[in-house]
């Protein structure tokens, strides 16, 4: 039993995902408030072993989630009740809410990958388009990962020094990503370059897994459970808090043994 938590971009709500599989084919979804204090719903759900399958609104009225087999992608709310789910996409590897509120965006591991816009309203597919993934920014358009090897910035394509992303988290200044096995960068809004972070070159061999961003700093959570706190002018790191598993925000986590912990200090 393994469990995976999922962050609205408001941080105002999360789910959980506690998968038993193969005990009884789903898994178990929970709807917390944003200190991880208040249970606010328990749903058995369908959902599946790999890629990150759930996701919430924004205003954390609705939460979906994803199987990678034939029972597709529900979209549920608030109260657990399902609103709609369709069979039509397979091999889902991740989804993901639009700032705008229109679209549940899912992506699947076909060769090429391909993100589809599921429309919110309905669980109509509107379109789809050639890429790995969609990052939801809401600060600026949503920003396109395409074929794994560059992300669409402003309508302009740069190119990744990686093969792939782990991460990305925009702020006002602009994106911040985490590509495998190199350091985290940061690039304005027109596709520049504004700074390298010295994280890769201090922490060899290891990887920044989760980007969470507050009004001051930024926050990587690297794949050996550190936590490091990034300068966003600079890209200067310093670690700050072992043994955590997932980040909620700039004060609270979830340690390795999934306690709930409001202090870094």
């Amino acid at each position: 039993m393994s469990i995976e938590y999922y962050l609205a971009n408001n941080k105002k709500y999360y789910v959980s995902v506690t998968n038993t599989l193969p005990l009884d084919g789903y898994a178990y979804v929970s709807l917390f408030n944003d200190n991880g204090e208040v249970l606010l719903k328990d749903i058995k759900s369908s959902y599946d072993i790999g890629g990150s399958r759930a996701a919430v609104s924004n205003d954390g009225k609705l939460f979906a989630t994803a199987a990678y087999s034939r029972k597709g992608v529900d979209l549920r709310d608030s109260n657990g009740d399902l609103v709609w789910n369709t069979k039509e996409i397979k091999k889902v590897q991740g989804l993901a809410f639009s700032s705008n509120g229109e679209y549940l965006y899912v992506w699947n591991g076909d060769e090429p990958e391909h993100t589809y816009y599921v429309r919110i309203l309905d669980g109509k597919i509107e379109k789809r388009i050639v890429a790995s993934w969609i990052e939801p920014n809401k600060y600026y358009d949503d920003l396109i990962f395409d074929k794994r090897n560059s992300v669409i910035i402003g309508g302009k394509k740069v190119k990744s020094p990686s093969f792939t992303y782990l991460d990305a988290v925009t702020t006002k200044e602009g994106i911040i990503v985490s590509p495998v096995g190199k350091d985290l960068m940061m690039y304005d809004y027109n596709g520049n370059l504004k700074w390298v972070s010295n994280f890769v070159k201090d922490n060899k061999y290891n990887h920044i897994i989760q980007l969470v961003e507050d009004e001051n700093y930024l926050y990587g959570l690297s794949l050996d459970h550190t936590v490091y706190r990034i300068n966003t002018l600079s890209g200067d790191c310093e670690s700050i808090k072992n043994n955590i598993k997932f980040i909620i925000n700039n004060k609270t986590y979830i340690d390795i043994n999934d306690n709930f912990i409001k202090d870094f200090n």
